[in-house]
């Protein structure tokens, strides 16, 4: 269980990680996490730090994170870190653990961005059952 004070504590200080190893405003971030609170998270350190985020689901194969990644010109992730392995070497995997919740919340405020920034990007197969 976390309290929104929790929530928005690790949200911060891991949006704030991003930003320092070099994300920049507006980029896509993979979220490759299992269903959980560190998948909500991840999803909120993305926004906080002024990104999108790309849900990805570490179930599907090798083939299609890859290419998720790829086409999505991720170059940081955010997830658990037995996910660690899903990405590869010229991408940074910022790892979602408990002692963050745990932590008083950094001041660091949110990236201000405009109403039509992107939020997220979703890939779906549709028919062909590759992704677009």
């Amino acid at each position: 269980v976390l309290s929104y004070a929790q929530l928005r504590g690790a949200a911060s200080a891991l949006g704030a990680r991003l930003r320092q190893a070099g994300c920049r405003e507006g980029e896509l971030v993979a979220v490759i996490a299992d269903k959980g609170w560190e998948q909500i998270v991840a999803v909120m350190a993305v926004l906080h730090a002024g990104c999108a985020y790309l849900p990805v689901d570490p179930a599907q194969p090798r083939s299609r994170i890859d290419y998720l990644l790829d086409n999505g010109e991720v170059r940081f992730a955010i997830g658990q870190p037995r996910h660690a392995g899903l990405v590869c070497d010229e991408r940074m995997l910022i790892a979602v653990e408990a002692q963050l919740a745990m932590q008083p919340p950094p001041p660091t405020p949110p990236v201000p961005l405009p109403m039509e920034a992107l939020a997220y990007v979703i890939y779906t197969s549709g028919s062909t059952g590759a992704p677009k």
